[in-house]
């Protein structure tokens, strides 16, 4: 069955599922969203966090770094960025 489309309602869910520490489930049902809708800043965001929280460092930063080429102003990816090491 195909996940919504709602971008925000992707993420929702993806945040309840690493709040309850699904990170893979997570980054599952967003790593298919940003196939379909790439442009998505804070779909690349959450990726990155929980690549950080798995301890996949170089996939996190990827996706941080994506989702600050499209938002260069989102705080919370810059922030982490910072936190792995990376600005």
């Amino acid at each position: 069955r195909e996940a919504p489309d709602n971008q925000q309602i992707i993420c929702q869910c993806a945040v309840i599922l690493g709040n309850i520490g699904e990170a893979k489930n997570a980054l599952h049902i967003l790593e298919k969203h940003i196939q379909r809708t790439p442009g998505e800043a804070q779909a690349w965001y959450l990726v990155g966090k929980f690549q950080a929280d798995i301890e996949n460092s170089e996939a996190a930063e990827y996706a941080l770094r994506q989702c600050v080429a499209l938002e260069p102003d989102h705080i919370n990816a810059l922030k982490l960025l910072k936190k792995l090491g990376s600005e």
